[in-house]
């Protein structure tokens, strides 16, 4: 995954680019979640290529993965008194037909939580 491989040298050039931050910003965490693999026969969570299916959405999609992903976050957050979590997540992140009589909006949704 491009996230995984990029994710140091992203670290690495905020703490450089604001060295005010680089106390705040500690250590990279990788965890891994086997339990999604389990419970989810995506792109995401196995090796297969990536595809449209018949309800227009892609085989990537895990329904409230980013749901997933903070609890986990908070969770490893909580006992090292780290008390806010950011994310970032486009609102659609794959291609899809628009709903008829339903109006999507495009761009991104940026969310901070405080833990």
């Amino acid at each position: 995954m491009i996230e995984l491989t990029c994710c140091d040298r992203l670290l690495n050039g905020l703490k450089k680019l604001r060295v005010d931050w680089a106390s705040k910003l500690g250590d990279n965490h990788t965890l891994e979640i086997p339990t999604l693999g389990a419970i989810s026969k995506t792109a995401l969570t196995r090796e297969v290529a990536i595809e449209i299916g018949a309800d227009a959405m892609p085989n990537t999609f895990v329904p409230g993965r980013n749901l997933i992903f903070l609890t986990f976050a908070a969770a490893l957050a909580y006992p090292r008194g780290i008390s806010h979590i950011g994310l970032y997540a486009r609102e659609r992140s794959f291609l899809r037909p628009r709903l008829p009589g339903r109006d999507h909006p495009r761009g991104t949704v940026r969310s901070t939580m405080a833990c």
